[in-house]
């Protein structure tokens, strides 16, 4: 059967669910229904590999020794007893100091420090510890960070930034990395102009005139930063408009490769494009010259986009997101060689129309050509359009319609591991590739998607509307009668299909004791237990070039720690399977 649309709180409440992977939170003391009574659980097997991270509260080391403190971090490697116990000790933490100057060794006060260690949990965000060089001692910084696993394999990627307009268009970030193994003393110092290479320019409108206050970077081939912050300037005159860029050549991911310059509006801009050039890679202490025309084009208007699932006169589609990009040019444009984008956005509403503030044509000219992307509500039975086409003519008004294709419908009925089905259980699809968006500017971010979702009805069976792409299928019972649980490395078309009846893995029960580095009891810290992903090749099943691979980390429980240091979870017993494979 179809599942309905899940309400806001309802949403809410299942996200919990998830979060807590199947039982109530609250550590040693939740009672595990799936093991509770007369029903024992075996211990979980090493034959997965399990990954956990810890997140203490503050204080939960019972120390007031900054050294023995107990800060977030993970362990790739867990692994559990005949018992399904496991004992995680936190690793003891180092203090970074240091100062922050210029070239000319004099200290900068407002500089913007972060020590990044990067999860050893694929999909996991980075540990991040950051600090502003104070004011006294000037410019100093102090930072206490978390030991890595194996320091000399697992350095800290320092970087230095700042947050002041002004400070931000003296130099680039900086990027240096550290094994930190015990306290450190630190000095930063910002290169000399010498070893920078500069690049100036003049950003005029159509009219040749100057315009300010437009932001300007370059970004690498990896759209890394790698350039200071430089503002246009105000005014009227021949420097109105100009600019000057400091590039540090060394943060470039390719030393012969290309830069993307870029010119962003402010805030208070909306209507203006982005403004792209490319630019090779610069030696040090060199000099170079990028100039920027914003071409004409006439005022946006407000235009109204059907979004219609189906045909031209089908099924009105609320709720969708649209991005509409349009390329403009002039003979100003081309002269110089780069690129403007102008990008406007907006949601369809209940009478599935998208209100977007959009460049007309010109007036007499051909019509622009628009590419829109829409990303349909995810319980809607037609799918995202990553990229189409619109002609956008000189006259405000109704645009022709976006139709959108229909999504494969995806059933199946999800079982335990005796054959039973299970009610009440919430099936996720997560995505495991990225939604193809493009061309697109550097400075555009992602249209994000709703995470399809369904609830197990009765008798198991389940229904999602799912774009075409690669998914994982997540599983989770809210009632702590199952541990969480996925089915790995699906490919989805554009034809609907019945999975069948899909297998649940057996229950197990395991136990974390956390400990501090002194060696006490860590209440009250958050566990997480991840199963790492399998990117072994396997010929027509998964990771072989042309089938699906998942490769982050899947969560599998989350649990608190008592007053023991002791968490409790339930982890599956195996993968979840297809019946009859």
């Amino acid at each position: 059967m179809r599942s309905n649309r899940l309400n806001p709180g309802v949403q809410a409440g299942l996200a919990c669910m998830l979060a807590c992977s199947l039982l109530s939170c609250g550590g040693e003391t939740t009672t595990l229904a799936a093991c509770s009574g007369d029903r024992s659980c075996p211990a979980p097997t090493n034959d997965l590999p399990w990954a956990v991270q810890i997140l203490p509260a503050p204080g939960s080391g019972n120390t007031s020794d900054g050294k023995n403190l107990a800060l977030a971090q993970d362990e790739s490697r867990l692994v559990f007893d005949r018992d399904g116990a496991a004992i995680f000790r936190v690793r003891g933490t180092a203090l970074v100091t240091g100062t922050v100057s210029d070239a000319n060794a004099q200290l900068l006060v407002g500089a913007h420090i972060t020590a990044r260690l990067p999860s050893g949990i694929p999909g996991q965000n980075d540990y991040n510890t950051s600090g502003v060089t104070a004011e006294m001692p000037r410019g100093a910084f102090s930072l206490r960070v978390p030991l890595a696993s194996v320091p000399a394999q697992q350095p800290y990627q320092f970087w230095l930034s700042f947050d002041d307009p002004f400070l931000a268009s003296l130099s680039p970030p900086q990027w240096r990395s550290e094994s930190i193994a015990t306290d450190r003393e630190l000095p930063l110092r910002l290169p000399a102009l010498s070893d920078l290479a500069v690049v100036t320019g003049r950003i005029t409108n159509a009219l040749g005139e100057g315009v300010g206050s437009l932001s300007v970077q370059a970004f690498d081939e990896q759209a890394r930063l790698v350039s200071s912050t430089a503002l246009s300037q105000s005014g009227s005159g021949t420097q109105a408009g100009t600019y000057r860029l400091l590039i540090d050549p060394t943060l470039a991911s390719n030393a012969s490769g290309r830069l993307t310059v870029v010119v962003r509006p402010s805030a208070q801009d909306t209507v203006l494009p982005i403004l792209e050039a490319s630019l090779a890679v610069p030696l040090p202490n060199s000099q170079s010259r990028v100039d920027f025309a914003v071409p004409s084009y006439r005022k946006p208007v407000i235009y109204k986009l059907p979004i219609r699932g189906g045909t031209l006169a089908g099924t009105i589609v609320a709720g969708a997101r649209v991005r509409a990009q349009v390329l403009l040019s002039d003979a100003a444009t081309i002269k110089l060689g780069h690129k403007a984008y102008y990008i406007a956005s907006g949601d369809s509403d209940s009478e599935g129309l998208a209100r977007l503030m959009l460049v007309p044509a010109p007036i007499g000219g051909s019509n622009l050509l628009y590419h829109i992307t829409v990303v349909s509500p995810s319980h809607v039975p037609y799918a995202s359009v990553a990229r189409q086409e619109l002609q956008v003519g000189p006259t405000e008004g109704l645009l022709g319609a976006v139709v959108l294709p229909s999504r494969a419908e995806i059933r199946g009925r999800l079982l335990d591991a005796g054959g039973v089905p299970v009610a009440a259980a919430q099936v996720v699809a997560s995505r495991i590739d990225a939604l193809d968006l493009g061309t697109a500017p550097i400075a555009t971010q992602a249209v994000m998607a709703d995470v399809p979702q369904a609830i197990t009805d009765a008798s198991g069976r389940f229904s999602l509307y799912l774009d075409p792409g690669d998914v994982d299928l997540e599983f989770a019972h809210p009632g702590g009668l199952q541990a969480r649980s996925s089915l790995d490395n699906l490919r989805i078309g554009t034809v609907s299909q019945d999975v069948g009846d899909i297998v649940l893995p057996p229950v197990t029960l395991g136990s974390l004791d956390v400990t501090s580095p002194s060696s006490s009891p860590v209440i009250d810290a958050k566990v997480r237990i991840f199963e790492l992903p399998d990117t072994q090749q396997r010929l027509g099943v998964s990771c072989d070039g042309t089938t699906p691979c998942s490769r982050t980390g899947k969560l599998r429980a989350e649990a608190f720690t008592g007053r023991s240091g002791r968490a409790q979870f339930l982890l599956p017993g195996g993968k979840a399977r297809l019946l009859g494979r």
